[in-house]
């Protein structure tokens, strides 16, 4: 009551200062809504899906490392000194870490709406610090010239008027741009529902003698005028059999008395898939996919990558680009000094080296990163000046040049045709090997997906075996088929490239393409097989996609021998 007349007080008083409220603080009071539980900013999270959503989504910002830059001409500047890049990394303030500091401001987002700090600043304007405001004591308003300003309350005290440049404010969706909407209170009935149908479920196995069944007595017999006796029943009864911990125990029954079971009301044994239901629903609402909740029912190997992708693309990236716009402006003062930030979505790799070192043989072979530009990203000390020189396959020339380069090489000009040193020949071996690779891999990889989902949906069917070794059979068809060009023309590229006949050996690399594939088809048919009857379907399926590489280095080191007429 104190507080509602504070609140009508502080409304008079903006009333006549002028001051036209915008959002008010976000103080979320409902009691009960239409599920019967009290559903709060504070009380939501104690629904596990929901406090999973808003752990993993906060918890996993604040994780990302926030580098400031700055452009010089055509090049970016790592500025690791920068003040704001100590506060947004190290330390907040005084007390607080930057990564807590970061968490708590997309936690408070996420239930409230909006996460605020107070930004302290030198007398230059530079940020030093921030200070966490949490949203409940924060009001946005207009003055009576319609300037924005926060309003902020402070307990035993007056309230403190700060301006927009030194709040650091991360708001969610909002009509009006300015104060997010609180998911708590947009979907309080979803959560609300989850809670209930928790609660509903801790009370029906805390209470698991109820349904169980009853005891009947022999006709004849009963306890009329036997109170007591009737009493020490009930009550030995649920001191043995009530509760989940004295479940399955056997009873022995006297008098003749009979135990007979009670089947649970579809409304009680349906209960678990709303659960399951409300679950995905906290997906829905953060825009995430349902393993981030913990909801795996269909989650498998071949899809989980495709989840992971579609959460950073959807559920992260928005928010992302939320802070470095807020720090940009706030922090950096892009517009004036040109510095400006970027959050490093690569720091996800870091518990997965086989992706991170994947990822960076493929910008070292393109020539985006150095030596020295990797190990930085590793954390770990450069080799010097050597390790900054960035390398680019040899056999890589611009479209324009092909004809005239191919040329040259057969007349000794350029390293080809008699004029090849042993060296340089294994050197050009090694490129046709690692561009056949790249590109066989990469289509049987294809080819191995598209199996692993097909036998996982006829892998029940009684068919099972006359069907696989059909399938497989034409997939073996459909790798010829895409690999037929790439191979042929991997073959006049490494033949020309040591001055050799670009045509003859085609149909010998045809031939070894149509064995390899046969051969690829005949093991996978087996293992297939096996794998069903040892319900391993997902295991093999998967090894199959990690072979690839292997497989396919098999046939690129076949074709170089085919190109070069081993």
């Amino acid at each position: 009551m104190l507080n509602k007349i504070r609140d009508i007080g502080r409304r008079v008083v903006d009333a006549l200062v002028g001051r036209n409220e915008i959002g008010s603080r976000r103080v979320f009071i409902v009691g009960r809504n239409t599920s019967g539980s009290r559903v709060t900013e504070e009380t939501a999270l104690t629904f596990t899906a929901y406090w999973r959503a808003v752990n993993f989504l906060a918890t996993t910002i604040a994780n990302l490392p926030v580098d400031v830059l700055r452009r010089d001409g055509g090049h970016r500047v790592r500025l690791d000194n920068d003040p704001s890049s100590y506060i947004l990394n190290v330390q907040a303030n005084d007390e607080l870490p930057a990564f807590s500091s970061r968490e708590a401001t997309q936690a408070h987002t996420l239930t409230w709406g909006g996460g605020y700090h107070e930004i302290e600043r030198t007398r230059a304007g530079e940020p030093v610090a921030l200070h966490l405001v949490t949203p409940d004591r924060v009001c946005l308003s207009r003055t009576a010239d319609r300037r924005l300003v926060y309003e902020v309350s402070n307990p035993r005290e007056s309230n403190t008027v700060l301006d927009p440049v030194d709040v650091f404010h991360v708001r969610g969706l909002a009509f009006d741009g300015l104060v997010g909407y609180s998911p708590v209170a947009l979907f309080r009935n979803a959560i609300g529902m989850g809670m209930s149908a928790e609660q509903y479920g801790a009370s029906f196995f805390g209470n698991g003698a109820a349904p169980g069944g009853v005891l009947q007595m022999p006709e004849g017999k009963d306890f009329e005028g036997r109170p007591e006796a009737l009493a020490r029943l009930k009550e030995s009864w649920a001191e043995l059999h009530q509760g989940p911990a004295n479940a399955g125990r056997v009873a022995i029954l006297e008098d003749g008395m009979t135990y007979g079971g009670v089947g649970i009301p579809n409304n009680e044994a349906q209960f678990l898939e709303s659960r399951k239901f409300q679950v995905t629903e906290m997906a829905r609402i953060f825009n995430v996919p349902p393993f981030v909740v913990g909801d795996l029912e269909r989650s498998t190997n071949n899809n989980i990558e495709a989840q992971a992708i579609e959460l950073v693309v959807y559920g992260l990236l928005p928010w992302v680009r939320r802070w470095e716009a807020e720090v940009d402006v706030k922090l950096l003062d892009r517009r004036n000094t040109g510095r400006y930030c970027k959050m490093n979505l690569g720091a996800l790799l870091r518990g997965d080296s086989a992706s991170r070192a994947n990822f960076y043989d493929r910008m070292f072979r393109m020539g985006v990163y150095s030596p020295n530009d990797i190990l930085e990203l590793e954390d770990r000390d450069g080799i010097g000046p050597d390790g900054d020189v960035r390398l680019v396959p040899m056999n890589m020339v611009k479209l324009e040049d092909a004809g005239t380069m191919t040329a040259a090489a057969r007349a000794g000009g350029v390293p080809g045709g008699d004029g090849t040193t042993p060296n340089q020949l294994l050197r050009l071996g090694e490129i046709a090997r690692e561009n056949a690779t790249r590109s066989i891999s990469a289509t049987l990889e294809r080819v191995c997906r598209k199996a692993a989902r097909a036998i996982e949906r006829h892998a029940s069917k009684p068919s099972f075996t006359d069907w696989v070794g059909v399938f497989w059979t034409d997939l073996a068809s459909e790798l010829v088929e895409s690999l037929k060009e790439t191979v042929s023309g991997l073959v006049r590229a490494s033949a020309a490239a040591v001055g050799g006949d670009p045509v003859h050996p085609n149909g010998r690399a045809e031939s070894e393409l149509g064995d390899w594939a046969s051969e690829i088809a005949r093991q996978s048919t087996d293992e297939a097989v096996r794998a069903v009857k040892e319900g391993a379907v997902a295991i093999v399926t998967a090894r199959w996609v990690d072979i690839a590489e292997e497989r396919a280095q098999s046939l690129a080191d076949a074709v170089w021998a085919i190109s070069v007429g081993v």
